[in-house]
């Protein structure tokens, strides 16, 4: 895994599938179904993952779980939040735990490629 990783946690494996696609050419892609799953993976794969897409809603640990994680665990790795219905609160608490975006589905490709470009070094 010599490539920056890109890190992948959606309870829906067609959204896993369409992301991954976008990135497999020039990144690592890992997935994760759950927020359990993201943490382990996180853990694992701390010093190769450049960006992580989070989903909101996901049964067992939410996206924003798995941010708290993150946050008292200093993990330092630009998260995009990922939805498919707007919530403001839901937004607000992201970005007070450190989220650095979000996006919406259905994905655009060309918002995804500007995101991963702003935030991948």
């Amino acid at each position: 895994m010599d490539r920056p990783a890109v890190l992948i946690v959606d309870d829906m494996e067609v959204n896993r599938d369409i992301l991954s696609f976008y990135f497999r050419k020039e990144y690592t892609v890992l997935e994760a179904a759950d927020g359990e799953e993201a943490i382990d993976t996180i853990k694992k794969y701390t010093d190769r993952i450049a960006l992580v897409f989070l989903d909101f809603y996901m049964p067992g640990k939410s996206g924003l779980d798995v941010l708290s994680f993150m946050q008292t665990d200093n993990y330092n790795i630009p998260v995009i939040m990922v939805t498919g219905e707007p919530d403001n609160e839901l937004e607000k608490q992201a970005f007070a735990l450190g989220a650095v975006d979000i996006i919406y589905k259905p994905f655009d490709p060309d918002v995804v490629y500007g995101f991963a470009s702003k935030y991948i070094q």
